[in-house]
């Protein structure tokens, strides 16, 4: 390959040995009138993963193979490949999930290339489960559902689109900032330091095709280890206190941004009163230390009856 690359397609592998090469199929099979290429940092996997991604990267040179010999951690292997991208444009794709418009990459980098007023575009996904039949719920709790994101929208939580159906500018090519931030403030939650970065330095257009699908796993097997640390951590509380106060702290002193965290402190409030009201033995800790990060409690409480009807409608039709 030469050095016309125009887009850098990022792909995450971990033991996803049963679903890593239909992801590749479908990123492989992309349909451009330019050059694209495929990094994949394979972060130290324990089953057949890298046996078969060193098949397809024989077979297409475009694919870039990082086999890590140590485990780095989801957000310093996404870091490590994002800086070594050569591409004007960044693209997403979980080894887990794939794309469905064999068309996506042109569509999105043509969008771009006419609209230089924004930073990325992302589009409406598919949520499917372990056998790719369409879930119940198609709904993301985390994900806007605006036309035009801005990083006022992110408040500390919100994406303008799950992972895969992102393309943004490479900024990494000419940093503004220093982008370490992106594994520092936590080892493996990395969707929201990444869209903090690429918000405040411009805005998201969301595309209202369907062009990828995003699958929600059933056994703890093969859940991703950030879903993992949610569901069974009983610190999770107080470990997203400490991840946001990170992001609301470079923000300001980097940034000179203000990322809305206090929004999702309040509705961490509503979570940390369940917890207190179930009895358990971390409630107590967890509902002081949210008090305590509000900068304005009043209003945090005062909030409670909104966060917690987003909460009911969250569980009824959306996957959190």
């Amino acid at each position: 390959m030469d050095n016309n690359v125009l887009v850098s397609v990022i792909m995450l592998s971990y033991n996803h040995e049963r679903y890593i090469e239909r992801a590749l199929k479908s990123v492989v099979s992309q349909k451009t009138d330019f050059e694209y290429e495929i990094l994949i940092g394979d972060d130290a996997s324990t089953d057949s993963s890298v046996e078969i991604l060193r098949k397809y990267s024989l077979k297409y040179p475009q694919i870039r193979l990082f086999i890590r010999e140590k485990n780095l951690g989801t957000t310093r292997n996404a870091y490590e490949l994002m800086k070594t991208a050569r591409g004007k444009y960044l693209a997403s794709c979980e080894s887990d999930d794939y794309w469905i418009d064999e068309y996506k990459l042109q569509k999105q980098v043509d969008f771009l290339n006419k609209h230089n007023e924004f930073i990325g575009c992302a589009h409406r996904v598919m949520c499917v489960d372990e056998n790719g039949r369409p879930t119940y719920k198609q709904g993301l709790s985390w994900v806007t559902c605006k036309k035009i994101y801005r990083l006022r929208d992110f408040k500390g939580i919100y994406l303008p689109g799950q992972s895969g159906s992102i393309v943004r500018r490479n900024i990494f090519l000419s940093p503004k900032f220093d982008y370490s931030i992106m594994y520092k403030a936590h080892p493996y939650i990395g969707d929201r330091t990444s869209t903090m970065l690429f918000a405040a330095q411009g805005d998201f257009y969301i595309m209202s095709e369907v062009m990828s699908c995003y699958q929600q796993h059933l056994t703890d097997k093969d859940k991703s280890v950030t879903k993992r640390l949610f569901e069974n951590n009983p610190d999770r509380i107080s470990d997203e206190l400490v991840y946001e106060k990170r992001l609301e702290t470079y923000a300001k002193e980097v940034l000179n941004a203000d990322i809305g965290a206090e929004y999702y402190r309040r509705e961490l409030l509503v979570s940390a009163l369940l917890q207190f009201i179930q009895n358990n033995s971390k409630g107590k800790k967890s509902l002081k230390e949210v008090i305590q990060s509000l900068e304005k409690p009043f209003l945090g409480f005062a909030s409670i009856p909104f966060h917690i009807l987003k909460k009911m409608f969250c569980k009824i039709y959306c996957i959190s």
